[in-house]
């Protein structure tokens, strides 16, 4: 299991060590944040705003800052990731190179993806799967929305939900951290899938199971790119599915 909550140590200077520094994390994703909020701006972006993770990041924030600054779900991925950063001791040192290799990672570890749903749909057993072919809108529009699905989704399910997973139940209740983290990236995948149907499809009795397992085993195996690669290409993962499906599927 990586070491995903480590202090720096001069000897941890890999190229596989450093992708999980929150420093370059932050530094990966910076522009993809960037891209999607401008974007969002510019754009007529009316079907942008059914970015669940994004408006339920942004209520939550509302509740406890008192506003709505549209920024706001921005500021909290950058405050999280630098306090990480600061928590962890890490120099603010990163190189180019390294950043480069995770956008080149975060293609690869699509694949994986690819390789599942063209088995699964070639089976028969599922026409095309988290049913992004059913978007509308322009390019544009599709790729903002799928490049702040994987930031934001990434952030709920994965940096928040088993981060906070394995702080608790490891730092805190001294469990062991391997269990933990399989508990947490399977409940995870589980929980991201629930999050991509509405109340009335859960209890319809048409309800899409291979969709439903499809997406929990795509949240699953994200969680694990996240807690063996880092949130940075996860993200990237993420992201790059979704261009694909929105965009090429599409």
């Amino acid at each position: 299991m990586p070491e995903t909550d480590y202090e720096y140590k001069p000897t941890r200077s890999t190229y596989f060590q450093q992708t999980h520094r929150p420093l370059n994390g932050l530094l990966f994703v910076l522009p993809l944040l960037l891209f999607f909020h401008v974007g969002l701006w510019l754009s007529d972006a009316g079907e942008m705003y059914s970015l669940l993770a994004m408006n339920h990041l942004s209520r939550l924030l509302q509740f406890f800052l008192g506003t709505a600054a549209p920024v706001l779900p921005a500021v909290a991925v950058v405050a999280v990731l630098l306090v990480q950063h600061v928590a962890r001791k890490a120099p603010w040192q990163f190189r180019l190179e390294v950043l480069l290799g995770m956008a080149g990672e975060s293609v690869v570890w699509m694949l994986p993806l690819l390789a599942l749903v063209l088995l699964v749909s070639k089976m028969g057993l599922m026409a095309m799967p988290l049913a992004a072919s059913e978007s509308t809108g322009t390019v544009m529009q599709r790729l903002v929305l799928a490049v702040g699905a994987g930031i934001y989704e990434e952030f709920i399910f994965r940096l928040l939900f088993v981060g906070l997973a394995m702080l608790l139940l490891v730092k805190v209740f001294n469990l062991r951290k391997e269990p933990v983290a399989v508990a947490a990236v399977v409940v995870s995948g589980v929980c991201f899938s629930l999050y991509h149907f509405t109340a009335g499809q859960l209890i319809d009795a048409s309800f899409p199971w291979f969709d439903f397992v499809f997406r929990a085993l795509a949240g699953t195996y994200l969680g694990l790119v996240y807690l063996y690669r880092g949130f940075g290409i996860a993200v990237g993962a993420h992201a790059s599915w979704d261009i694909y499906v929105f965009l090429v599927v599409s």
